[in-house]
């Protein structure tokens, strides 16, 4: 907020905050003063993320119905800030935005009824979580995040029509290229298709889509909208109260 009061156009690293009223005030801001302001989701500036766009805009699998999308890796450092719960910490505010923010994308719109389940870490903040997402629109997918496993980041979305199988990653290796596996028709026995296209530095890709953005206009800008990123907001902060809650929570804004 400091910096957009200061005339300064803001690429905010992921989450962009830790509440949903955070993230409403910080926008508000953004248009009071004329500014940009967007949250940095380096996966989403990936051709990988665009095609994915693309072949589910072009009805490539029907109807989604359903979608998991999950990330992972062991953090092995008890000092880590992200264990700390007076910093906001936990796997779902870090990791965990990920997945929820593929979900938004596939969905088109924030979930109506979570329900997450956990396990803690003895520092009190969530270790390792999974949550079930319900949306208006007829989607079921569900997240998982965690830092107590081997390295993995994947989602499988599945439609009236067909698959989708892809990694979501930040930056994929260089040296090849970044691939989805499309499979067309009902069949469990139709031969996937590899769809690839070239891997990117996502960070850089993402600040040169801001760069874009600012000179050039919102349709230069490959992540996510203000829309998006409230809702994100709005679901990491229902999924968390789940999660302590042991229950299914409604969201109702």
């Amino acid at each position: 907020i400091r910096a957009l009061e200061a005339s300064k156009h803001v690429l905010c690293e992921k989450p962009l905050a830790t509440t949903a009223s955070e993230a409403r005030a910080m926008f508000l801001t953004a248009r009071r003063y004329g500014m940009t302001l967007v949250e940095g989701f380096p996966y989403r500036a990936q051709p990988q993320s665009q095609k994915l766009k693309s072949l589910l805009d072009d009805g490539a699998i029907g109807q989604v119905q359903t979608m998991q999308a999950a990330i992972g890796f062991t953090l092995s450092d008890a000092s880590d800030i992200r264990l700390d719960p007076s910093l906001g910490g936990g796997v779902l505010m870090d990791a965990g935005t990920y997945p929820v923010s593929l979900v938004r994308l596939v969905a088109g719109e924030r979930p109506r009824r979570v329900h997450a389940f956990v396990r803690w870490h003895r520092s009190g903040v969530d270790q390792s979580l999974i949550a079930s997402l319900e949306h208006a629109g007829g989607l079921l997918a569900q997240i998982s995040c965690s830092v107590s496993t081997s390295g993995h980041r994947q989602a499988l979305i599945a439609g009236t029509a067909g698959t989708i199988q892809t990694t979501f990653q930040n930056s994929p290796p260089l040296e090849r290229p970044a691939v989805l596996h499309l499979r067309r028709g009902v069949s469990p026995d139709a031969a996937y298709e590899t769809v690839e296209v070239p891997a990117l530095n996502g960070f850089r890709a993402e600040a040169e889509s801001f760069g874009s953005l600012i000179s050039r206009g919102d349709s230069h800008w490959t992540g996510v909208t203000p829309d998006e990123s409230v809702d994100i907001m709005v679901t990491l902060e229902a999924i968390l109260e789940s999660a302590r809650r042991e229950r299914a929570v409604d969201i109702v804004e």
